[in-house]
């Protein structure tokens, strides 16, 4: 018997590959749109103290391989980001396969990051006057925050919504874009 360090998920072992979680780099991210941030941060759900709504509509969303059009129109786009490391290399098909049998929509979308994937359906939702929430670490897509897109960090149990945004940067969702390109 074993005991797991806190943070360190153990994973299912077939010989040869890794057994333990690693942190997700940002080629790899997985998000959930439509999701109450109740149901994705439990942290939310105990300061609501209701139990959470079900999600209307959900998709786990990955980039996809290769290069995007962002690397045709500067080919050195990404070019210091270090590879990903080969242990969640070897993790990346087993989740898209528990993705998948748990029935839920798997998004890798050639030649798009996952990013403008999920700005998009963000968009979408938000004109259609829909709750979204989106399962993150990435401060890109704070950028999206408003009235109707919320951000959950399942890792720190943190929900960015306007005002969260604000406290965190020190600008609101509209002014990211310009603070990333200045930090």
């Amino acid at each position: 018997m074993s005991i797991e360090p806190p943070g360190e998920p153990r994973l299912g072992k077939k010989a040869g590959t890794a057994q333990r979680a690693v942190p997700v780099p940002s080629e790899v991210r997985v998000y959930f749109i439509g999701v109450s941030a109740r149901e994705a941060c439990p942290a939310a759900a105990r300061s609501s103290g209701s139990s959470p709504p079900s999600p209307e509509h959900i998709a786990v969303v990955f980039d996809a391989r290769g290069p995007t059009f962002r690397h045709e129109m500067y080919p050195e786009y990404k070019a210091q980001r270090p590879p990903m490391p080969d242990e969640l290399r070897e993790q990346v098909e087993p989740i898209h396969g528990i993705v998948r049998a748990m029935g839920l929509p798997l998004l890798c979308v050639e030649g798009v990051e996952a990013d403008d994937v999920i700005g998009t359906l963000a968009r979408q939702a938000n004109e259609q006057g829909m709750r979204c929430v989106i399962s993150t670490g990435d401060k890109d897509l704070a950028q999206l925050v408003d009235e109707h897109v919320t951000l959950v960090n399942t890792m720190s149990n943190t929900v960015l919504d306007p005002e969260g945004v604000k406290a965190k940067f020190g600008v609101g969702p509209e002014q990211i874009i310009d603070y990333l390109a200045l930090v």
